[in-house]
């Protein structure tokens, strides 16, 4: 499960920071780059490597070192159960949705992203807009690389209220940078959420117990378990 909200957890993407530090070093440093407060990331699940779901978030593309055509259906069926409990309460904290998009692929970002087949057949109203609304832009973004032209909005968005998709969330530096070229395009951006929020427990003390203390706690979709997002849309 993410983290609920403490000292040491980042309040943008629920991964740890320092306690001295408002947010972590990644969302430090896409706020800085990008000039605007990140937006508000929704995890899912948080995973490390090796493990289970990394292999799912990893071979469920075709074209790579191994393809399982299956995971899709697998990553689908998580999106789907994870919206069927919390919708209502992720449109109380974040606002209502008009429709969704999915982060553009790193190696096609002008193709289909296999996350929308996932989208697609986890249904749950998630509508995908009939065209892209981000294209491929000046740059390719690399790991924690923050910047506007890394993609192009198509248009001007006013009045698109937009849940951003992404598979997994490391440094978010793609999924910040399509967030902000949509908001300058004149969208609003409501969060983005994630079947996979990255950790790795080796890289200090702190990761460590924090992975620690939430793989004590059993995973659950439903609302009760995300009480970190239910209570600050009360707040």
């Amino acid at each position: 499960m993410p983290p609920a909200a403490a000292a040491e957890v980042c309040s943008i993407c629920r991964s740890w920071k320092a306690p001295q530090f408002e947010t972590c070093a990644s969302c430090t440093t896409a706020a800085q780059s990008l000039e605007l407060v990140p937006t508000r990331v929704i995890p899912i699940s948080l995973y490390r490597k090796p493990s289970v779901l990394r292999d799912w978030l990893k071979y469920y593309k075709s074209g790579g070192e191994e393809f399982h055509p299956e995971y899709v259906e697998y990553l689908s069926i998580l999106i789907a159960r994870f919206m069927y409990e919390n919708r209502e309460e992720l449109g109380a904290y974040l606002g209502r949705w008009t429709e969704t998009m999915v982060v553009p692929s790193t190696a096609r970002p002008d193709a289909n992203h296999p996350l929308e087949d996932a989208l697609i057949l986890a249904g749950q109203d998630l509508v995908l807009p009939p065209s892209k609304l981000l294209l491929a832009g000046e740059i390719r973004l690399r790991h924690r690389q923050y910047d506007r032209t890394g993609y192009r909005a198509i248009d001007d968005l006013k009045g698109r209220a937009i849940l951003i998709f992404d598979d997994v969330y490391t440094s978010g530096a793609r999924a910040q940078s399509a967030s902000a070229v949509l908001r300058a395009a004149g969208a609003e951006v409501l969060g983005i959420v994630v079947v996979g929020r990255r950790v790795n427990p080796d890289f200090n003390r702190q990761t460590s117990v924090i992975w620690a203390q939430q793989r004590e706690k059993r995973f659950s979709y439903n609302r009760e378990a995300h009480w970190w997002f239910v209570d600050m849309a009360i707040s």
